[in-house]
C-alpha cells in the first residue's frame, strides 16, 4: 500500500523540481536530471546489496544476483527472483525504470495546457488500471502462484510498466498543484480533502473483501493516493500537512531511504520471527529495539555515505557552465542551463 502510494508521490515531486526544466529537452539539462537521480538511488542501493551479498543473508543464487545489481529484477516474472537477497530492492528497481522515463513522459504532456485536461488524463489512466485490473482479478496472488507468468501480483503490483500509471496521476497531480495552488477556494478546502482521503485509505486497508482482490495491488491506493498528496501540497500549513512538515518528520524523511533499504536485511537478523505468534512483551521488545536500531544504522549511512556519495557524484559528473564552455570550444553541443536543484 505505501509502495503504490510512493511510486505516485514521486511523479508529483519530480514533476515540481524537473518539470519545467527538462520541458524544452535541453541535453545537458536531461544529463544532469539523470545524474542527479542516480546519485540518489544507486550508490546506497549497491551498498546495502553487496552488504547482503557478502553476507549472506536471505541467500540467493549467485547466478541471478546480477539481475540485482541491475536493479532490473522487477522485470522478471520468477517472484522467487524478484524478492532474492534484498527483497525490497525490487521497488528500487521500478523507480529507476521511472526515473528514466520521466522526460519522456513531460514531453508527452506538454499539451496539457489546461487543469481540464489534466484531469482528463488522470481519469483515461485510472480507467485503463481499472481495465487491467479486471482483466487479471481472476488471477490473483492467491488464484496462482505469484511466479505464473499470468499472476496479477506480477502484471499488477510488480510490474514497472503497470506502475506507470502511478506514476502519471502523480505527475497529473503536480500539474494541477502548479495552476491552481493560488485559488484560494481550493487552497481552503485542501486540507479536509487530504483528511477524507487519509480516512478512505485506511478505511480501504481494513476492508477485507477489497484487500483480498486485485485492486489492493495498485489502484485501491493510487487514485486516493494521488488526492491526497495534491491536498496536502496545496495547504502545506495547516492540518495533516502542518504535522508531516516538523523538523522531526522531516529529517527522519532524509533517512527514509536507508531505512526502507534496511529494514529486510536488519529485521530478519533482528526481529526474525519473534512476533509470529502475536504481540507477546519479548515480541514487541525486538521489534522496537529493531526499530531502533534501523534508525541508528539509517542516519549512520546518510551521513557518512549516502549524502556524500551523492555529492561526490553530482559535483563530478554533471555538466556545469563551465564544462559547457570548454565544450563548445570543442565544438560539442550539450546545452543552455542547468536544471534546479
Amino acid at each position: 500500500m505505501g509502495v503504490t502510494v510512493f511510486f505516485v508521490l514521486s511523479g508529483f515531486v519530480l514533476t515540481v523540481t524537473y518539470g519545467n526544466a527538462l520541458a524544452d529537452a535541453s541535453p545537458a539539462k536531461t544529463w544532469n536530471y539523470a545524474v542527479a537521480r542516480t546519485a540518489r538511488v544507486m550508490p546506497l542501493y549497491l551498498l546495502v546489496l553487496l552488504f547482503v551479498v557478502a553476507g549472506g543473508i536471505n541467500a540467493s543464487p549467485l547466478s541471478k544476483v546480477w539481475w540485482h545489481f541491475l536493479a532490473i529484477q522487477a522485470w522478471s516474472g520468477d517472484v522467487r527472483l524478484a524478492y532474492s537477497w534484498n527483497g525490497p530492492g525490487w521497488s528500487v528497481g521500478v523507480e529507476f525504470f521511472l526515473y528514466a522515463m520521466f522526460p519522456m513522459l513531460i514531453l508527452l504532456t506538454r499539451f496539457l495546457t489546461s487543469t481540464r485536461r489534466v484531469v482528463v488524463l488522470a481519469i483515461l489512466v485510472v480507467a485503463a488500471m481499472t481495465a487491467f485490473v479486471i482483466l487479471f482479478h481472476h488471477t490473483g496472488y492467491d488464484g496462482l502462484p505469484p511466479s505464473n507468468p499470468a499472476s496479477a501480483h506480477r502484471w499488477i503490483y510488480r510490474s514497472p510498466l503497470l506502475r506507470l500509471g502511478d506514476f502519471t496521476l502523480g505527475i497529473c497531480g503536480a500539474m494541477v498543484y502548479a495552476r491552481e495552488r493560488h485559488r484560494k477556494n481550493l487552497v481552503k478546502a485542501a486540507p479536509f480533502v487530504a483528511a477524507a482521503m487519509s480516512v478512505l485509505i485506511v478505511a480501504f486497508m481494513m476492508t477485507a473483501p477489497l484487500s483480498s482482490t486485485s485492486f489492493a495491488y495498485d489502484l485501491a491506493y493510487a487514485a486516493p493516493g494521488a488526492v491526497l498528496i495534491l491536498g496536502l501540497a496545496l495547504s502545506p500549513d495547516r492540518g495533516i500537512a502542518r504535522l508531516l512538515g516538523s523538523v522531526t518528520l522531516v529529517a527522519l524523511g532524509e533517512l527514509s531511504y536507508g531505512f526502507y533499504l534496511l529494514h529486510e536485511p536488519i529485521g530478519t537478523m533482528v526481529i526474525g520471527g519473534r512476533l509470529s505468534n502475536g504481540f507477546t512483551p519479548v515480541g514487541v521488545g525486538f521489534f522496537v529495539v529493531g526499530l531502533l536500531i534501523l534508525v541508528v544504522l539509517s542516519w549512520a549511512l546518510h551521513v557518512s555515505f549516502e549524502r556524500p556519495a551523492r555529492v561526490f557524484l553530482r559535483k563530478r559528473l554533471s555538466i556545469s557552465p563551465a564544462r559547457r564552455s570548454e565544450s563548445a570550444v570543442t565544438g560539442e553541443t550539450i546545452g543552455t542551463r542547468q536544471p534546479p536543484g
